[in-house]
């Protein structure tokens, strides 16, 4: 499962992802998908509690269950489609399969929900395995890992083992490889020119507060106090969403960064909210 990336056992992902290929059934896809998908977007449960937008803690917990349970049907239909395809297939079910899950993950991916694939890029303990996104985006990633497990049970469970199954195991350990080079952080830096220093200001406010007066204020002072300290990189980057009003409107609560600003100097991304732009 992709999603257990987030819980920092990723290496458990090259071996539950094969099942739909392995017996090709719709229900099967329906399962695995549940898994697959609730897994990698169980973070949304961390949307509770609300209570800080006047909501009781029971309310808080059945929207955050029902925004976790759509988001994870609407990816498990996408499998249970899947399935469904391969059960029907006549050929071989491994590259049909990969070919299948890789064409619905781009029609899937032009909707507002393609929430599963950007989990991918959220953890820090698959950077390796990150570096095949580059060729063609997360689905490379995926059906690296769809093959992985197919070519795993073809190796383990046929007798004897196709020869075509051992030598694109190989390929697959290449490709692994290839992360791995590709992450190197040295060959990175030499590639890519001289490194940028860049700093990170993140106020850490609980939600409780966070739209209160006091956690407004704490959000500005450890702002402020952040851009202060990071003199000396190249510029400063803040968190999505941190500062809970529209840019650039002006604001007298903000002058003090504002301020903050124009006497350092050094540029900063700021991650608040725009406005729509008048013809």
């Amino acid at each position: 499962m992709t999603g257990l990336a987030a819980y920092g056992w990723w290496p458990l992902a090259w071996l539950g992802v094969d099942a739909p290929l392995v017996w090709g059934v719709g229900g099967v896809g329906l399962l695995w998908g549940l898994g697959y998908h609730g897994t990698a977007l169980f973070w949304l449960i961390g949307i509770h509690p609300m209570t800080w937008l006047g909501l009781n803690w029971g309310t808080s917990l059945a929207i955050a269950l029902g925004a976790w349970l759509i988001v994870t049907l609407w990816g498990a239909a996408l499998t249970t489609l899947w399935g469904w395809f391969v059960a029907r297939t006549k050929g071989d079910r491994l590259w049909i399969g990969l070919a299948l899950f890789g064409s619905l993950e781009v029609l899937w991916g032009y909707g507002p929900l393609y929430w599963t694939a950007l989990n991918l890029t959220q953890s820090p303990h698959n950077l390796w395995a990150l570096q095949l996104g580059r060729w063609s985006g997360p689905q490379t990633l995926t059906t690296a890992l769809l093959l992985f497990g197919g070519l795993g049970h073809r190796i383990l469970w046929m007798r004897p083992p196709r020869r075509e199954a051992l030598g694109l195991a190989m390929l697959v350990f290449f490709l692994c490889g290839y992360g791995a080079w590709a992450a190197n952080p040295e060959r990175s830096a030499k590639a890519d020119g001289p490194a940028l220093q860049v700093g990170l200001i993140q106020p850490n406010i609980p939600n409780p507060i966070k739209f209160r007066e006091e956690g407004l204020r704490l959000a500005l002072d450890r702002h402020v106090q952040g851009y202060q300290n990071l003199q000396g990189v190249d510029f400063v980057l803040t968190t999505e969403g941190a500062f809970p009003f529209a840019y650039p409107r002006p604001s007298s609560w903000r002058e003090p960064f504002d301020r903050a600003i124009a006497d350092q100097g050094t540029p900063v991304w700021i991650g608040s909210f725009g406005e729509p732009t008048k013809a």
